[in-house]
């Protein structure tokens, strides 16, 4: 045995260092981040050279792992190890523990980027205690619609509730007596001594009728006038500057005297100061009403007409969908005032024009009404969009240029541009389809009323393009949809699908089931009926029985299809698993987290096996025996005769000892070098080529002298074993 030289052997020729201090810092300065990590380990002056960068990238922590925390370094996304062990890391990211721990690591990646607080996010993916962050002391805590909570929990210095009850919830979440304990608590020096201020922001129907009155019942104030101001007064980013201050009442402690506020403020919607007023309404789904109904126009005339209106009033125009509005508007706003009907051609100098809604319009009605102190008269107008044929078609200079200049521009034009395009007309869809674009396009069904789509392929640190076909023809909300594209552009869900295939020559659907997957069978069996399914994978499933069932249903529908990856059994048992799964001829079937598998079940071509040892089991579901008796029987042709490849992937804690002598043990074969390969040899999907091969042994089946390979391959703890004809 013998160690190497180290005092002999030469240092490497480093011409990096060779340069001086600030010829080393410009060039480390143009280096990513990823880079930067790197070298800073090199050396204690390497560490102290990009240091002095002093760059303070925004760093963020993730709780998603058991075996180690995710950091986001600016652009890059990082890993700190928590475990010494070899751990198969995510693609999209870079560990950087350099043979640190997880605490040294963190320490040096924040003292080199001057970075002296954390950003933790945490997710429903987070394991986290509910109550670890009600009693820390924050400078600043913001709240967003809380289930339930109690103001002399908090410690806080800051606090910010925003208070919204869903439609199903009826018992408030907050009452004015509770905010009216803590002002008294405060009183008393019984609150949190550190409080400054409290911002608490809820609509009007949340709140309880004279709330104002019953929050100040009993304390011992002093009002002060609605425009008193300070320098501490809270404006938080729920509490908008727009607000009108309806009541300020000031509150004294009773040990040392200390003043405080209490501040009640509301959005009037039709107070308005404004010469000339341009409103857009667009209901919400979740709120079921408007801004601005006709009662609230109609009231804003009628003060106008009593003088009681903004005297420099000049015009207002309100723009809403159709569906934004009440029925019969006109006949509810006209009704109970005085006015004389125009003909809706009349026009006149003062007639105001939109900004926000330049599409022309049709005038439904014109009516005059008259002010009562002084004759001033005002002209009352409501308008729909004009939608005749006879219109002039816009003036698209795309399509003046040749065909060949067309097709140049548009294949510059994202998966988005190029869609919406495609549904202008034939011609535009024969452009967009000759492009012979083929992205990857792939399903979700994670939604009651619509499909994602994703186009194109993800790649590291962008995803593919999503989308949806919406199955119903209500408006969809964009936040619910993750800001997804709808592309159904008037056409049904089946139509708006087939047109997508059409447009970028997709034959055949890959479809991808989660825990989420909710989509009613009756519309997928609607829209992708006749389509060939190519792959359709589950991941991360679940126990629920209403998922299981699901997914089951699923399964029966979709399957057999080319492809197949499950990471659970969604079955009750596994002979229902063998025959609704396994039998069935697949070009590839991947399977992970299995609790039983009989090798001589399978029915794919290619087969690709993760073996794992769940917690209430000790033994792994497929042993050394098992996959011995599955290549006896290929050699005597009692297996699957269009079998082809199997790749099986363990731990190498998982199996058994001296594996390799076990399977061979009573095999005809003959050992093939280590570095032997072929064009058959399967590397696994998720495994690559990093492993090394520990040993290959050729064996022949008896009937047709056909030839195959067993071939054992290891990286850290990590085991393969490969049988695959050759």
């Amino acid at each position: 045995m013998a160690d190497p030289v180290r005092n002999e052997k030469p240092k490497p020729d480093f011409r990096l260092m060779d340069l001086n201090f600030w010829c080393r810092l410009q060039m480390i300065s143009h280096w990513d981040i990823k880079k930067q990590i790197a070298f800073s380990h090199c050396s204690k002056e390497s560490f102290k050279l990009v240091k002095s960068l002093n760059q303070k990238p925004r760093i963020s922590i993730r709780l998603e792992n058991w075996n180690w925390i995710t950091v986001d370094v600016g652009n890059l996304t990082c890993l700190i190890k928590l475990v010494d062990e070899d751990i198969a890391y995510p693609g999209y990211a870079t560990p950087i523990n350099f043979g640190l721990n997880a605490r040294d690591a963190f320490v040096h990646l924040c003292e080199m980027y001057h970075h002296k607080e954390l950003t933790v996010r945490l997710n429903r993916y987070s394991i986290t205690p509910f109550d670890a962050f009600r009693n820390f002391e924050y400078e600043t805590l913001v709240s967003k619609y809380p289930k339930q909570i109690d103001l002399l929990d908090l410690k806080s210095i800051n606090i910010e509730i925003n208070l919204k009850s869903p439609p199903f919830q009826r018992r408030r979440r907050l009452t004015t007596q509770q905010f009216q304990g803590f002002v008294e608590k405060w009183i008393k020096s019984e609150a949190n001594p550190k409080f400054k201020t409290i911002v608490i922001h809820a609509d009007s129907r949340e709140v309880e009728e004279y709330y104002q009155e019953k929050k100040i019942d009993g304390l011992l104030y002093q009002q002060l006038p609605n425009d008193w101001t300070c320098e501490s007064f809270p404006r938080g980013p729920f509490s908008r500057e727009y607000m009108t201050d309806n009541g300020i009442y000031e509150v004294q402690r009773e040990a040392d005297g200390q003043k405080a506020v209490v501040c009640f403020q509301s959005f009037a919607k039709v107070d308005l100061k404004s010469i000339y007023t341009e409103i857009s309404i667009d209901t919400s789904p979740l709120e079921g009403r408007t801004a601005v109904t006709t009662q609230h126009f109609q009231g804003f005339i009628r003060k106008w007409i009593k003088s009681e209106a903004n005297p420099k009033f000049k015009t207002i125009l309100i723009h809403s969908g159709a569906r934004g509005i009440e029925e019969n508007y006109q006949k509810k706003i006209l009704d109970g005032l005085l006015f004389k009907r125009l003909p809706n051609d009349w026009k006149y100098k003062n007639v105001p024009k939109f900004t926000l809604w330049c599409m022309p319009a049709h005038v439904n009605g014109i009516f005059e009404v008259q002010q009562e102190a002084d004759g001033q008269k005002s002209v009352y107008s409501m308008a729909e969009p004009a939608r005749d044929e006879n219109a002039p078609k816009p003036d698209f200079r795309l399509m003046d240029l040749d065909y060949w200049c067309r097709r140049r521009m548009i294949s510059h034009w994202d998966f988005k541009k190029q869609i919406a395009f495609s549904h202008c007309s034939k011609e535009s869809f024969k452009l967009v389809k000759s492009l012979n674009q083929i992205p990857r396009i792939s399903i979700q069904l994670d939604n009651l009323n619509w499909i994602t789509v994703n186009i194109g392929d993800e790649i590291v640190g962008r995803e593919s393009a999503r989308y949806i076909i919406k199955l119903v023809d209500n408006d969809i909300d964009p936040q619910r949809s993750g800001y997804a594209t709808p592309i159904n552009f008037g056409l049904s869900a089946r139509e708006a699908f087939v047109h997508l295939c059409e447009i970028y020559h997709n034959k055949e659907l890959t479809i991808r089931l989660n825990p989420e997957s909710k989509t009613p069978l009756d519309a997928i069996r609607s829209v992708f009926d006749g389509f060939p399914i190519h792959t359709v994978t589950y991941c991360d499933g679940s126990n629920r029985e209403e998922e299981n069932s699901y997914i089951r249903n699923m399964l029966d529908f979709l399957l057999p299809s080319k492809t197949l990856l499950m990471s659970r059994n969604p079955y009750d048992s596994y002979q229902e698993f063998r025959d609704n799964v396994l039998q069935s001829e697949y070009e590839t079937l991947i399977l992970q987290r299995l609790s039983q598998i009989d090798l001589l079940d399978l029915k794919a071509i290619n087969t690709e096996i993760s073996l794992t040892i769940r917690p209430t089991r000790r033994n792994l579901p497929l042993n050394t025996q098992q996959f011995r008796g599955f290549i006896e029987k290929w050699i005597k042709s009692e297996a699957n005769p269009k079998f082809k490849t199997i790749v099986i992937h363990a731990g190498s804690r998982d199996v058994e000892e001296n594996f390799q002598e076990r399977i061979l043990d009573g095999l005809l074969y003959q050992q093939l070098p280590n570095g032997w390969t072929c064009e058959n040899v399967p590397h696994g999907t998720f495994w690559g080529k990093i492993f090394q091969v520990s040993g290959n042994f050729e064996v022949q089946r008896e009937a047709d002298g056909q030839k195959a390979v067993i071939s054992f391959a290891s990286f850290g703890k990590a085991v393969l074993w490969k049988f695959f004809v050759v």
